[in-house]
């Protein structure tokens, strides 16, 4: 009987602190736990009366639905869970409910529920609604102000509706909160580096890499900033370290190669095309033989350029049109073959081509000046003569 009673005033004290926070957060949706709470109560309160002790199984109903449930359900608000909410989404998913006026009309039941305003944002964005999905996730992040992929979701969406300045407060906001949480990072750093503002790109990057000095990307993606930067040294630095960390290098390694040749270390440009030539995205392939074939023309060995052209050509047909407007290849264009041309599926992006684009427009570049130069002071040589 002793614990009979300890029970009824445990019970009655949950119940008090149920209603208290019922009246404090206004939030209507605790009238089940409280009904709940009252039926416990009240098949306590029978047995105290009547002076008889409840089986096992009184005991284990009057425990769950006066004092495990609503202990639990503290528990998980603590967590921003509603045990309410809960339910209701299950019975959303379960029925397939999942339609914008149900999920409005809860939205506007429970203004301050974090659950049903993200699903009602996920809902906008699976429909393309993306101004509403916005909406939506400003009030999830307000509500739960710690759910830091919700602000990529929101950035990425902003930036897609042409607000990358709004996208990009959004981010340095959730970086100033979490600055170790790298997705958030290389979200603002590519952003930056997409408006070419790399200089800012470089700051968030490097101060990433503070937080996660084991990160593949932020080292991959510093690499390719220093590229446009034309700074080739932080470039190659940031692409060897990206290689160490990544057992699937080879757009780094292609990278690096075409840095190399920049420098004129042919032989070390040699050693990474050597090893992106085993590539399984046959573009890489394609280009490593295409920079092998021009190594070879530089070196004077035509034969063996031929080779490692055509090679370039057989995995990537259009690779042809690049070698004609390469001035290098001028000698040997005769002795290539010609295929017909289809599009060679890649898994670089558009950003990675790019990359790839510029360090071989670099290349071509710095060698057309070198040869003016060398031409200039050979013509001086002459003219003092």
């Amino acid at each position: 009987m002793g614990l009979l009673i300890l029970t009824t005033i445990v019970s009655i004290a949950l119940f008090a602190l149920t209603f208290l926070n019922m009246i404090k957060k206004n939030y209507s949706n605790y009238i089940y736990l409280l009904i709940t709470e009252f039926i416990g109560i009240f098949i306590d309160f029978i047995f105290v009366i009547s002076g008889n002790i409840p089986s096992v199984f009184g005991y284990a109903v009057i425990f769950i639905l006066s004092i495990i449930l609503p202990i639990v359900s503290f528990l998980l608000e603590k967590k921003g869970i509603y045990l309410s909410e809960t339910f209701s989404v299950g019975y959303i998913k379960i029925f397939k409910k999942e339609n914008s006026e149900t999920l409005i009309k809860l939205c506007e039941r429970y203004p301050n529920s974090y659950q049903f305003h993200k699903m009602l944002a996920n809902f906008y964005v699976k429909n393309n609604e993306k101004e509403k999905a916005e909406d939506e996730y400003l009030k999830v992040i307000e509500l739960k102000e710690n759910d830091y992929k919700t602000y990529c979701v929101l950035a990425q969406i902003l930036a897609e509706n042409d607000k990358r300045n709004q996208a990009q407060i959004l981010l340095q906001r959730l970086l100033s909160i979490k600055p170790d949480y790298t997705e958030g990072s290389v979200l603002l750093g590519n952003m930056l580096y997409e408006s070419q503002n790399f200089k800012e790109a470089v700051n968030v990057f490097n101060q990433a890499i503070k937080y996660n000095p084991s990160e593949y990307n932020l080292y991959y993606f510093l690499g390719m900033t220093y590229t446009r930067l034309n700074d080739f040294q932080g470039a190659k630095d940031n692409y060897k370290k990206a290689a160490q960390l990544n057992s699937i290098k080879d757009p780094a390694n292609l990278n690096l190669g075409q840095i190399y040749m920049l420098f004129k270390e042919y032989e070390n440009a040699e050693k990474y095309f050597y090893e992106t030539i085993k590539s399984d995205d046959e573009r890489v392939g394609a280009y490593s033989y295409y920079y092998l074939a021009k190594i070879r023309l530089i070196q004077g060995e035509k034969e063996q350029a031929i080779q490692y052209a055509n090679v370039a050509i057989d995995m990537y047909p259009k690779m042809k049109k690049i070698m004609e407007k390469d001035d290098l290849f001028i000698p040997i264009l005769a002795k290539l073959i010609s295929k017909d041309e289809k599009e060679t599926e890649t898994k670089l992006n558009k950003k990675e081509l790019e990359i790839v684009k510029y360090l071989g427009t670099t290349f071509n570049k710095v060698e057309t000046l070198t040869n003016d130069v060398q031409i200039k002071q050979k013509d001086d040589r002459e003219i003092e003569k």
